[in-house]
């Protein structure tokens, strides 16, 4: 016989978020970057899926995801 094995999640609902300062965050002006799908559940069209920084030690000089990031982000922030 096999055990079945529950896993939980912590998710990252942005209605709580939107909900604390109505008028100023919404779902038209947030981007929810993470590293893992599973976390955009709730929020799946303002999920941004990027690489984990793993490694630091090693992969510091030359990961540029967070500069790439950058860029993506001031492109989209008047659209």
């Amino acid at each position: 016989s096999s055990k079945s094995e529950v896993k939980y999640y912590e998710i990252k609902p942005l209605q709580l978020i939107w909900d604390k300062v109505p008028g100023f965050y919404n779902a038209k002006n947030t981007i929810h970057v993470d590293d893992l799908s599973r976390n955009f559940i709730m929020n799946q069209r303002n999920g941004l899926k990027i690489s984990a920084y793993k490694n630091a030690h090693q992969t510091y000089r030359t990961d540029r995801e967070l500069l790439l990031l950058g860029y993506y982000l001031v492109s989209v922030k008047d659209c």
